[in-house]
């Protein structure tokens, strides 16, 4: 197919799902006006998800969610707008709902259009992953450590999601700057040795640069057996 005939394609196909993404704005519309109207309620149904469910034949997670994006595209005129153009898929108007407030509804519905829909639910995903955060607070911040009867160290702890990216970020920079194979043993080392050895890298630059010489000085507590 040479590329006159691809791109005359091309188009032809996008405007189809222009098309398709127009008619789904439209039902979304029917259903705002559905559950404003009462409808559902006059079917004897309990809630409009339902009386979807009964009229459409479709699943139940599929009319939450349209009830869901119906509910918030009602505050949202731009996003509505946008959607109804087909500018974007209905998945990305979905995820561009949960992200947006009437505020930031201009704004969101701008990288909506741009945004690849992958984009936009891994950005819900974080946004829901902190709110829940935020309703469920993790366990403060902490960290705790013992030793073994071979005088090996376990640490233990935890760290916010921020936090927890900072010291992964450090140690990632440590272990790049740990370089090459191991130079004792000639292989490289799993990635969690080398991690390991990156954490040292960080506690002894610490150490190094402690002006109190008597609180940088280390003890290491071990066993007669591994002394022997």
């Amino acid at each position: 197919m040479d590329r006159a005939a691809l791109g005359q394609f091309r188009e032809e196909l996008c405007g189809i799902h222009a098309a398709m993404v127009s008619h789904q704005a439209r039902l979304i519309d029917k259903i705002a006006q559905a559950a404003a109207g009462g409808y559902w309620e006059a079917d004897g149904a309990g809630n409009v998800a339902d009386w979807l469910m009964a009229t459409l034949k479709v699943d139940y997670r599929t009319a939450s969610g349209w009830v869901e994006l119906a509910r918030r595209l009602k505050d949202l005129p731009v996003l509505a707008q946008s959607f109804s153009e087909g500018k974007m898929p209905f998945e990305s108007a979905a995820a561009a709902a949960k992200l947006a407030e009437p505020e930031s509804d201009a704004f969101i519905t701008e990288q909506a259009e741009a945004a690849p829909t992958a984009t936009l639910l891994k950005a819900v995903r974080h946004k829901e992953a902190l709110e829940a955060q935020k309703a469920n607070p993790a366990p403060r911040a902490s960290l705790r450590w013992s030793f073994d009867n071979e005088g090996w160290c376990r640490l233990m702890g935890w760290l916010s999601p921020e936090e927890g990216a900072r010291v992964i970020a450090a140690i990632e920079r440590a272990e790049d700057r740990l370089g090459g194979p191991n130079p004792e043993t000639g292989a490289w080392d799993p990635a969690e040795t080398k991690a390991a050895h990156a954490l040292l890298a960080l506690s002894d630059t610490a150490l190094g640069k402690d002006d109190d010489p008597g609180r940088a000085t280390v003890v290491v507590h071990v066993t007669l057996t591994s002394l022997a």
